[in-house]
């Protein structure tokens, strides 16, 4: 497990890119296509919702994918059976962004303020 030291300073990194992916989420509610957004941050290029920063084009630090709870359910990368633990945690942290951290060594699920 990262420390509060890691988080801050993956907050930093990505303050650039808070409003396009507060704006993506926000399509992404008020187009009913989930209530759930999450943001999927990963070193590495991956499969996973619609990319919306190109960590090489941008010179970003993390690509940065727009995806939903439901994706990550289908693709088993949540278990079904931690749906509604993750929906509580998800709504107590409202409206924070809701981000998946993929790194080489681990992933982690992390919520920061949308400014």
């Amino acid at each position: 497990m990262k420390d509060e030291k890691y988080f801050k300073q993956i907050q930093q990194n990505i303050m650039p890119y808070t409003k396009v992916m507060a704006k993506a989420a926000d399509i992404i509610q008020e187009q009913d296509v989930s209530s759930f957004p999450i943001l999927v941050l990963s070193e590495l290029p991956v499969n996973i919702g619609i990319n919306i920063v190109e960590k090489e084009k941008l010179n970003a630090p993390w690509n940065i994918n727009a995806s939903t709870l439901e994706e990550l359910v289908a693709k088993q990368v949540i278990a079904p059976e931690k749906v509604d633990d993750f929906k509580l945690v998800y709504k107590k942290s409202d409206p924070d962004l809701c981000l998946l951290l993929l790194t080489k060594e681990d992933a982690n699920f992390v919520f920061v303020p949308r400014n």
